[in-house]
């Protein structure tokens, strides 16, 4: 008997007289892979990080506006003579209330006009130092309308975990001031030196309140975990100056997010504030070759 599924050989057996058996297909042994084939099927089978840079989604139509307005030179004025106002007010109820303590204003003149003296000198220094705290509030409320908040998330959309990760932006300088990975303090408010129970609701001012630093990180549900960054300026082939924002990161799982640290872009001038590149390098010991995107930051200015 033959055993074969070699239509040919059946025809020839069957004209010899020789029994032939077809086995069916569920019987029939794979085909052999060749070299190429069993090279990637190998390859395939191996687990690879992929590494993926995305900007945190944003409000207002995925677009990224300044940190704050600038603060009016008019409201910054009348704040200036509000609290001019209210130091006049303020050193006379003092001085009511030191001569009450004292009592007989005659046996007490000379002690009552040095306390008075010291009264309207501190109320001057407090107005000059709330002016120029105003001054200051107003220039650092001016260098955040010109400055956007930029958040990434790394992730790692491969099959295996990722180690040893280096993550490079570049960020051509142009109408750029400043990149950092921080908002600058804001200046503080001198306190008001007197008791002033009786007069702040009269002559209460909301720009301290105007002048707090702005949040710096919008949400809680990702978890910065980079051991270093670094910002510095470089001049970099292909691309010319830039700010060179560097991470390190020492491994990340496959399927996971992790969020690096905000970035903070600083124009030059109000109307500088527009779209503008980041061009993404990104490295890993176990990654032959570098990855490479380029993400489009939408900004625009913030309107009065």
């Amino acid at each position: 008997m033959l055993v074969t599924d070699d239509l040919t050989l059946q025809l020839r057996s069957e004209g010899l007289g020789i029994p032939v058996y077809a086995p069916p297909d569920d019987l029939r042994l794979p085909e052999e892979e060749d070299a190429d084939e069993k090279e990637l099927k190998t390859l395939r089978a191996v687990p690879r990080p992929k590494l993926e840079l995305r900007q945190i989604a944003l409000a207002e139509g995925g677009r990224t506006r300044p940190l704050a307005l600038p603060l009016d030179e008019q409201i910054c004025a009348a704040a200036v003579r509000q609290e001019d106002q209210w130091a006049q007010f303020a050193q006379m109820a003092e001085m009511s209330r030191r001569a009450a303590r004292l009592g007989d204003p005659i046996m007490w003149e000379e002690e009552l006009r040095r306390e008075g003296s010291q009264t309207r000198d501190t109320a001057h220094a407090y107005v000059i130092g709330f002016a120029s705290a105003v001054k200051e509030a107003r220039a650092y409320r001016d260098r955040l309308s010109k400055m956007v908040r930029v958040s990434f998330v790394l992730a790692n959309t491969g099959t295996g975990p990722a180690e040893g990760i280096r993550v490079l932006l570049f960020i051509q300088r142009g109408v750029i001031a400043e990149v950092g990975r921080s908002v600058p303090d804001p200046p503080p408010f001198p306190e008001r030196p007197f008791d002033d129970d009786a007069y702040s609701p009269r002559f209460h001012s909301d720009l301290p309140a105007l002048n707090q630093k702005p949040a710096e990180v919008e949400t809680t549900l990702l978890i910065t975990q980079t051991s270093s960054s670094e910002v510095r300026k470089e001049e970099v082939p292909d691309l010319g100056l830039c700010y060179v924002i560097e991470d390190h990161i020492s491994k990340i799982q496959h399927g996971q997010d992790l969020r690096l640290p905000n970035l903070f872009v600083e124009f030059r001038q109000r109307g500088d504030v527009k779209t503008f590149q980041i061009v993404v390098r990104m490295h890993a010991d176990n990654v032959a070759a570098p990855q490479e995107q380029t993400v489009n930051i939408l900004a625009e200015p913030s309107t009065d």
